[in-house]
Protein backbone atom coordinates (compact mmCIF):
# COMPACT_ATOMS: atom_id res chain seq x y z
CA UNK A 1 0.00 0.00 0.00
CA UNK A 2 1.42 3.29 -1.03
CA UNK A 3 1.09 6.11 1.41
CA UNK A 4 1.79 9.44 -0.21
CA UNK A 5 1.74 12.99 1.00
CA UNK A 6 -1.07 15.26 -0.09
CA UNK A 7 -0.14 18.91 0.48
CA UNK A 8 -3.50 20.24 -0.61
CA UNK A 9 -6.46 21.80 1.06
CA UNK A 10 -8.63 18.72 1.36
CA UNK A 11 -12.00 20.31 1.76
CA UNK A 12 -11.48 23.07 -0.75
CA UNK A 13 -10.85 20.47 -3.43
CA UNK A 14 -13.54 18.07 -2.30
CA UNK A 15 -11.21 15.34 -1.06
CA UNK A 16 -12.72 15.08 2.36
CA UNK A 17 -15.37 13.34 4.19
CA UNK A 18 -16.45 10.04 2.73
CA UNK A 19 -14.72 6.64 2.96
CA UNK A 20 -14.90 2.98 2.57
CA UNK A 21 -13.89 -0.37 3.77
CA UNK A 22 -14.84 -3.98 3.46
CA UNK A 23 -13.52 -7.26 4.74
CA UNK A 24 -10.41 -8.44 2.99
CA UNK A 25 -8.32 -11.57 2.87
CA UNK A 26 -4.71 -12.35 3.47
CA UNK A 27 -2.20 -11.89 0.71
CA UNK A 28 -1.44 -15.19 -0.92
CA UNK A 29 1.68 -16.72 -2.38
CA UNK A 30 2.21 -18.60 -5.59
CA UNK A 31 -0.31 -21.35 -6.09
CA UNK A 32 0.61 -24.50 -4.22
CA UNK A 33 3.60 -22.94 -2.50
CA UNK A 34 2.11 -21.86 0.80
CA UNK A 35 -1.42 -21.54 1.96
CA UNK A 36 -3.56 -19.99 4.62
CA UNK A 37 -6.77 -22.02 4.62
CA UNK A 38 -8.86 -19.25 6.15
CA UNK A 39 -7.82 -16.56 3.70
CA UNK A 40 -10.52 -14.88 1.72
CA UNK A 41 -10.57 -12.55 -1.21
CA UNK A 42 -10.33 -8.84 -0.65
CA UNK A 43 -13.59 -7.00 -1.15
CA UNK A 44 -12.60 -3.44 -0.41
CA UNK A 45 -11.84 -2.24 -3.91
CA UNK A 46 -14.90 -0.10 -4.58
CA UNK A 47 -15.20 3.45 -3.34
CA UNK A 48 -17.63 4.03 -0.51
CA UNK A 49 -21.24 4.67 -1.29
CA UNK A 50 -24.22 5.52 0.84
CA UNK A 51 -24.77 8.02 3.59
CA UNK A 52 -21.28 7.92 5.06
CA UNK A 53 -19.74 8.97 1.78
CA UNK A 54 -22.41 11.16 0.24
CA UNK A 55 -23.84 12.82 3.35
CA UNK A 56 -20.63 14.71 4.05
CA UNK A 57 -19.80 15.77 0.52
CA UNK A 58 -21.40 19.20 0.63
CA UNK A 59 -20.08 19.94 4.09
CA UNK A 60 -16.57 19.03 3.06
CA UNK A 61 -16.55 21.36 0.14
CA UNK A 62 -17.31 24.27 2.46
CA UNK A 63 -14.74 23.63 5.19
CA UNK A 64 -11.01 24.02 5.11
CA UNK A 65 -8.33 21.64 6.28
CA UNK A 66 -5.00 20.01 5.60
CA UNK A 67 -4.48 16.43 4.45
CA UNK A 68 -1.34 14.56 5.48
CA UNK A 69 0.15 11.19 4.70
CA UNK A 70 -1.04 8.52 7.12
CA UNK A 71 2.14 7.44 8.90
CA UNK A 72 1.99 3.87 10.22
CA UNK A 73 3.07 2.87 13.68
CA UNK A 74 6.40 0.98 13.27
CA UNK A 75 6.32 -2.82 13.54
CA UNK A 76 8.55 -5.10 15.66
CA UNK A 77 8.58 -8.89 15.14
CA UNK A 78 10.02 -11.24 17.76
CA UNK A 79 10.73 -14.50 15.96
CA UNK A 80 10.63 -17.64 18.12
CA UNK A 81 12.16 -20.34 15.92
CA UNK A 82 12.00 -24.09 16.39
CA UNK A 83 15.46 -25.68 16.50
CA UNK A 84 14.35 -29.20 17.39
CA UNK A 85 16.10 -32.18 15.81
CA UNK A 86 13.22 -32.61 13.38
CA UNK A 87 14.53 -29.49 11.65
CA UNK A 88 17.47 -31.54 10.38
CA UNK A 89 16.24 -35.16 10.59
CA UNK A 90 15.20 -37.01 8.53
CA UNK A 91 15.31 -34.06 6.11
CA UNK A 92 17.29 -30.86 6.49
CA UNK A 93 14.73 -28.08 6.81
CA UNK A 94 17.09 -25.80 8.70
CA UNK A 95 19.16 -24.78 5.67
CA UNK A 96 16.33 -23.73 3.33
CA UNK A 97 14.40 -22.06 6.16
CA UNK A 98 17.48 -20.10 7.21
CA UNK A 99 18.06 -19.08 3.60
CA UNK A 100 14.48 -17.85 3.33
CA UNK A 101 14.69 -15.87 6.56
CA UNK A 102 17.98 -14.34 5.44
CA UNK A 103 16.33 -13.19 2.21
CA UNK A 104 13.48 -11.70 4.19
CA UNK A 105 15.83 -9.87 6.57
CA UNK A 106 17.80 -8.30 3.72
CA UNK A 107 14.88 -7.42 1.44
CA UNK A 108 14.27 -3.72 0.72
CA UNK A 109 10.61 -4.37 1.49
CA UNK A 110 11.40 -5.02 5.16
CA UNK A 111 13.44 -1.85 5.73
CA UNK A 112 12.34 -0.09 8.91
CA UNK A 113 10.76 -3.16 10.50
CA UNK A 114 12.29 -4.23 13.80
CA UNK A 115 13.18 -7.93 14.11
CA UNK A 116 14.71 -9.99 16.90
CA UNK A 117 15.07 -13.75 17.23
CA UNK A 118 15.33 -16.56 19.78
CA UNK A 119 15.28 -20.34 19.41
CA UNK A 120 13.69 -23.26 21.22
CA UNK A 121 14.08 -27.00 21.47
CA UNK A 122 13.55 -28.83 24.78
CA UNK A 123 14.27 -26.20 27.44
CA UNK A 124 11.43 -25.59 29.90
CA UNK A 125 12.53 -22.29 31.46
CA UNK A 126 10.10 -19.60 30.32
CA UNK A 127 12.41 -16.83 31.48
CA UNK A 128 15.16 -18.07 29.17
CA UNK A 129 13.01 -17.25 26.14
CA UNK A 130 12.41 -13.70 27.31
CA UNK A 131 15.95 -12.78 26.30
CA UNK A 132 16.46 -12.68 22.52
CA UNK A 133 19.55 -14.26 21.00
CA UNK A 134 19.53 -11.19 18.74
CA UNK A 135 17.87 -8.12 20.20
CA UNK A 136 15.10 -6.45 18.22
CA UNK A 137 16.58 -3.92 15.84
CA UNK A 138 15.51 -2.24 12.63
CA UNK A 139 16.24 -3.83 9.27
CA UNK A 140 18.41 -3.73 7.26
CA UNK A 141 20.87 -2.81 10.02
CA UNK A 142 19.96 -5.86 12.10
CA UNK A 143 20.08 -8.30 9.16
CA UNK A 144 23.69 -9.40 9.66
CA UNK A 145 23.35 -10.28 13.38
CA UNK A 146 20.19 -12.23 12.58
CA UNK A 147 21.92 -14.09 9.76
CA UNK A 148 24.93 -14.83 11.97
CA UNK A 149 22.64 -16.24 14.67
CA UNK A 150 20.97 -18.61 12.21
CA UNK A 151 24.37 -19.77 10.96
CA UNK A 152 25.66 -20.48 14.48
CA UNK A 153 22.75 -22.57 15.79
CA UNK A 154 22.45 -26.36 15.80
CA UNK A 155 19.15 -28.14 16.52
CA UNK A 156 18.72 -30.16 19.72
CA UNK A 157 16.17 -32.59 21.20
CA UNK A 158 12.68 -31.58 22.28
CA UNK A 159 9.93 -29.20 21.19
CA UNK A 160 9.00 -27.04 24.18
CA UNK A 161 6.62 -24.81 22.25
CA UNK A 162 4.47 -23.61 25.15
CA UNK A 163 7.24 -22.22 27.41
CA UNK A 164 8.96 -20.74 24.36
CA UNK A 165 5.81 -18.93 23.31
CA UNK A 166 5.10 -17.73 26.84
CA UNK A 167 8.60 -16.32 27.08
CA UNK A 168 8.30 -14.65 23.68
CA UNK A 169 4.99 -13.03 24.61
CA UNK A 170 6.38 -11.82 27.94
CA UNK A 171 9.31 -10.23 26.12
CA UNK A 172 7.01 -8.58 23.57
CA UNK A 173 4.74 -7.24 26.32
CA UNK A 174 7.69 -5.73 28.15
CA UNK A 175 8.95 -4.16 24.94
CA UNK A 176 5.47 -2.82 24.15
CA UNK A 177 5.42 -1.13 27.55
CA UNK A 178 8.82 0.40 26.93
CA UNK A 179 8.06 1.37 23.31
CA UNK A 180 4.37 2.30 23.12
CA UNK A 181 5.02 4.00 19.79
CA UNK A 182 5.74 0.63 18.11
CA UNK A 183 3.56 -2.41 17.48
CA UNK A 184 4.87 -5.72 18.87
CA UNK A 185 4.02 -9.17 17.49
CA UNK A 186 5.37 -12.68 18.02
CA UNK A 187 6.07 -15.02 15.12
CA UNK A 188 6.27 -18.72 15.97
CA UNK A 189 8.16 -20.74 13.34
CA UNK A 190 7.88 -24.50 13.83
CA UNK A 191 7.90 -27.84 12.05
CA UNK A 192 6.27 -29.94 14.77
CA UNK A 193 3.68 -30.22 17.50
CA UNK A 194 4.50 -29.30 21.13
CA UNK A 195 6.13 -32.27 22.84
CA UNK A 196 8.04 -31.30 25.99
CA UNK A 197 7.58 -29.64 29.38
CA UNK A 198 3.93 -30.68 29.49
CA UNK A 199 3.25 -28.64 26.36
CA UNK A 200 0.30 -29.57 24.19
CA UNK A 201 -1.48 -27.89 21.32
CA UNK A 202 -4.18 -26.82 23.77
CA UNK A 203 -1.79 -25.38 26.36
CA UNK A 204 0.19 -23.56 23.67
CA UNK A 205 -3.01 -22.12 22.20
CA UNK A 206 -3.97 -21.02 25.71
CA UNK A 207 -0.65 -19.18 26.00
CA UNK A 208 -1.34 -17.40 22.71
CA UNK A 209 -4.84 -16.46 23.87
CA UNK A 210 -3.49 -15.06 27.14
CA UNK A 211 -1.01 -12.95 25.20
CA UNK A 212 -3.74 -11.55 22.99
CA UNK A 213 -5.96 -10.75 25.99
CA UNK A 214 -3.10 -9.29 28.01
CA UNK A 215 -2.07 -5.71 28.52
CA UNK A 216 -0.42 -4.81 26.25
CA UNK A 217 -2.09 -7.20 23.80
CA UNK A 218 0.36 -9.31 21.77
CA UNK A 219 -0.83 -11.20 18.67
CA UNK A 220 0.86 -14.47 17.71
CA UNK A 221 1.47 -15.37 14.06
CA UNK A 222 2.34 -18.96 13.17
CA UNK A 223 4.47 -20.17 10.26
CA UNK A 224 4.24 -23.93 9.79
CA UNK A 225 7.05 -25.75 8.02
CA UNK A 226 4.87 -28.57 6.78
CA UNK A 227 1.21 -29.27 7.45
CA UNK A 228 1.33 -29.86 11.21
CA UNK A 229 -1.75 -30.53 13.28
CA UNK A 230 -2.72 -27.84 15.77
CA UNK A 231 -1.04 -24.80 14.21
CA UNK A 232 -4.33 -23.21 13.20
CA UNK A 233 -5.58 -23.53 16.76
CA UNK A 234 -2.54 -21.64 18.03
CA UNK A 235 -2.85 -18.89 15.42
CA UNK A 236 -6.57 -18.43 15.99
CA UNK A 237 -6.03 -18.19 19.74
CA UNK A 238 -3.32 -15.60 19.07
CA UNK A 239 -5.74 -13.44 17.10
CA UNK A 240 -4.21 -13.93 13.66
CA UNK A 241 -6.68 -16.26 11.97
CA UNK A 242 -5.12 -19.45 10.64
CA UNK A 243 -1.49 -20.43 10.40
CA UNK A 244 0.56 -19.87 7.29
CA UNK A 245 1.60 -23.31 6.16
CA UNK A 246 4.41 -24.04 3.71
CA UNK A 247 3.56 -27.45 2.31
CA UNK A 248 7.11 -28.05 1.07
CA UNK A 249 9.58 -26.20 3.32
CA UNK A 250 12.41 -27.16 1.00
CA UNK A 251 11.07 -24.49 -1.36
CA UNK A 252 12.88 -21.37 -0.20
CA UNK A 253 10.69 -18.97 -2.17
CA UNK A 254 7.56 -20.41 -0.60
CA UNK A 255 8.88 -19.60 2.87
CA UNK A 256 9.90 -16.09 1.74
CA UNK A 257 6.43 -15.44 0.36
CA UNK A 258 4.80 -16.70 3.55
CA UNK A 259 7.01 -14.36 5.58
CA UNK A 260 6.10 -11.44 3.33
CA UNK A 261 2.41 -12.24 3.70
CA UNK A 262 2.77 -12.29 7.48
CA UNK A 263 4.65 -8.99 7.36
CA UNK A 264 1.85 -7.42 5.33
CA UNK A 265 -0.79 -8.55 7.79
CA UNK A 266 1.20 -7.63 10.86
CA UNK A 267 1.83 -4.06 9.70
CA UNK A 268 -0.57 -2.01 11.79
CA UNK A 269 -3.30 0.26 10.49
CA UNK A 270 -2.48 2.67 13.29
CA UNK A 271 -1.67 6.17 12.14
CA UNK A 272 -0.07 9.05 14.00
CA UNK A 273 -2.14 12.15 14.65
CA UNK A 274 -0.35 14.86 12.65
CA UNK A 275 0.31 18.28 14.12
CA UNK A 276 -1.93 20.90 12.50
CA UNK A 277 -0.21 23.51 10.36
CA UNK A 278 -2.04 26.27 12.20
CA UNK A 279 -3.96 26.49 15.46
CA UNK A 280 -4.57 23.90 18.15
CA UNK A 281 -5.43 20.27 17.51
CA UNK A 282 -9.15 19.51 17.70
CA UNK A 283 -9.94 15.79 17.98
CA UNK A 284 -13.45 16.40 16.60
CA UNK A 285 -12.05 17.82 13.34
CA UNK A 286 -10.14 14.72 12.20
CA UNK A 287 -11.00 12.29 9.39
CA UNK A 288 -9.34 9.21 7.93
CA UNK A 289 -9.40 9.23 4.12
CA UNK A 290 -8.88 6.40 1.65
CA UNK A 291 -8.05 7.19 -1.98
CA UNK A 292 -8.48 4.32 -4.43
CA UNK A 293 -8.52 4.52 -8.22
CA UNK A 294 -8.76 8.30 -8.08
CA UNK A 295 -11.76 8.37 -5.75
CA UNK A 296 -11.39 9.59 -2.16
CA UNK A 297 -13.81 8.53 0.55
CA UNK A 298 -13.75 8.90 4.33
CA UNK A 299 -13.92 6.11 6.89
CA UNK A 300 -16.53 6.97 9.56
CA UNK A 301 -15.48 7.50 13.17
CA UNK A 302 -16.99 4.76 15.40
CA UNK A 303 -16.15 6.17 18.82
CA UNK A 304 -14.07 3.38 20.32
CA UNK A 305 -12.93 -0.17 19.61
CA UNK A 306 -16.33 -1.61 20.52
CA UNK A 307 -17.82 0.46 17.72
CA UNK A 308 -16.02 -1.74 15.21
CA UNK A 309 -18.45 -4.52 16.09
CA UNK A 310 -21.48 -2.54 14.98
CA UNK A 311 -20.07 -1.01 11.82
CA UNK A 312 -18.66 -2.70 8.71
CA UNK A 313 -16.08 0.07 8.40
CA UNK A 314 -14.64 2.65 10.73
CA UNK A 315 -11.83 3.92 12.92
CA UNK A 316 -11.31 5.09 16.49
CA UNK A 317 -8.65 6.78 18.62
CA UNK A 318 -6.16 4.92 20.78
CA UNK A 319 -7.10 7.20 23.69
CA UNK A 320 -10.30 9.22 23.54
CA UNK A 321 -9.01 11.80 26.02
CA UNK A 322 -5.46 12.20 24.70
CA UNK A 323 -5.39 10.74 21.19
CA UNK A 324 -2.08 10.08 19.50
CA UNK A 325 -3.13 7.37 17.00
CA UNK A 326 -5.99 6.76 14.58
CA UNK A 327 -6.73 3.03 14.56
CA UNK A 328 -8.61 1.49 11.65
CA UNK A 329 -11.09 -1.23 12.57
CA UNK A 330 -9.96 -4.77 11.65
CA UNK A 331 -12.18 -5.06 8.57
CA UNK A 332 -11.16 -1.60 7.41
CA UNK A 333 -7.50 -2.49 7.85
CA UNK A 334 -8.04 -5.69 5.86
CA UNK A 335 -9.57 -3.68 3.03
CA UNK A 336 -6.66 -1.24 3.00
CA UNK A 337 -4.19 -4.11 2.72
CA UNK A 338 -6.08 -6.20 0.19
CA UNK A 339 -7.07 -3.38 -2.15
CA UNK A 340 -4.21 -0.92 -1.89
CA UNK A 341 -4.67 2.78 -2.43
CA UNK A 342 -3.52 5.70 -0.32
CA UNK A 343 -4.50 6.47 3.27
CA UNK A 344 -4.37 10.01 4.61
CA UNK A 345 -5.40 11.97 7.70
CA UNK A 346 -7.42 15.16 7.23
CA UNK A 347 -7.48 17.90 9.86
CA UNK A 348 -9.98 20.74 10.03
CA UNK A 349 -13.17 19.18 8.65
CA UNK A 350 -16.15 18.07 10.80
CA UNK A 351 -15.83 14.40 11.65
CA UNK A 352 -17.85 11.89 9.64
CA UNK A 353 -19.59 9.64 12.16
CA UNK A 354 -20.91 6.13 11.73
CA UNK A 355 -24.68 6.07 11.41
Amino acid sequence: MRVVLFLVLACAFGLGCGSDEAPGGRPGGAAGMFHNPGAGTGAGGAAATGAAASGAAGMIGACGGDVYAAVNKPLDIYVMMDESLSMILPVDLWTPTSSALNQFFSSPDTAGIGVGIAFFSGGCDIAAYQTPVVAVGDLPGNAMPLQDALASRFPGPGTATEPALRGAIAFAQQRATEHPDRKQVVLLVTDGEPANCGATVESTAAAAAEGLAGTPSIPTYVLGLGNISGLNQMAMAGGTGEAFVVDDPMQVQAVVEAMNAIRGLALPCEYRVPAPSMGAFNKDLVNLNWTLNGSTTTVPFVGDASGCDRAPMGWHYDDANAPSQLIACPSTCAAFKSSGGDVSVALGCPQVLVE
